[in-house]
């Protein structure tokens, strides 16, 4: 117990948070450390995100999940310096198209990080991607959340609960982050990307790959209407020329120009 001078409460809240984040506790920097590594590579230093303990897996790199604590700590248990520092160093900035024969037969689940672990983008990022392509993207910071329109269908599925359609356009074209989240009513559009049910605690997404993530990206109006905004902005920056329209398509969509083949 650690007693406030005022005498109000026991002091016990402050001694318990005094002790998760005391540099004598390693444990509580180890695992946001390895949370903020999972989600940059796809898969943690220790795999098994929420146990650490003897029935969990070891870290495949001990002496850097160790290092990594001690800096971030240093560092003011800062997430935003420890995200810079993950994605300035080497590990990161390797590419993922590498290929080298003798690590593939030592290493083919490359847990060893030999080369960059291609992965899948999150639900959110999905959208966000689409949103900056068409051009449409609404950078606001802060603010109530946005309410982008759900079919009739979906809105009357629950019972319970509010949510305001609002009509497309930037007003609900800001980033995904400000979505509202109600958790009996999943955003369609991330639930079929594997966007983890609303209720429960998870600490990593499933990825799934099913045909209701090809068909959402073929037939969604929200999909359908910023493909024209895309390909309106396409048009008016490359002109009529075919060939630099694809080129400048491929650079925005997927930031490199297009190989001659394409």
């Amino acid at each position: 117990e650690i007693p406030p001078t005022d005498g109000r409460t026991s002091g016990r809240r402050r001694a318990l948070a005094e002790w998760l984040a005391s540099p004598q506790n390693p444990l509580t920097a180890r695992v946001i450390v390895n949370r903020v590594w999972h989600h940059h590579f796809g898969r943690g230093i220790v795999a098994t995100l929420d146990n650490f303990g003897q029935m969990g897996e070891r870290p495949t790199h001990p002496a850097l999940l160790d290092w990594l604590a001690v800096e971030f700590m240093n560092r003011g248990w800062s997430i935003k310096r420890l995200h810079r520092l993950i994605m300035t160093s080497e590990a990161y900035r390797m590419a993922s198209a590498f290929e080298n024969a003798a690590n593939s037969e030592k290493d083919p689940q490359n847990q060893h990080l030999w080369r960059f672990r291609a992965q899948r983008l999150d639900a959110e990022i999905v959208r966000d991607s689409i949103l900056a392509a068409g051009g449409g993207i609404n950078l606001a910071i802060g603010g109530p959340p946005i309410f982008p329109p759900l079919p009739k269908e979906v809105l009357t599925s629950v019972s319970f609960g509010v949510w305001k359609n609002e009509e497309e356009g930037p007003a609900a074209w800001r980033r995904s982050v400000y979505i509202y989240r109600r958790r009996g009513l999943a955003f369609p559009m991330f639930q079929v990307s594997d966007l983890p049910e609303q209720n429960i605690t998870a600490g990593a997404r499933y990825v799934s790959t099913v045909p209701t993530q090809a068909l959402t990206l073929l037939n969604n109006p929200f999909v359908l209407k910023q493909a024209g905004l895309f390909a309106d902005r396409v048009r008016h920056a490359a002109g009529d020329d075919p060939a630099a329209q694809v080129d400048l398509a491929y650079r925005i969509a997927l930031t490199r120009p297009p190989s001659q083949t394409e």
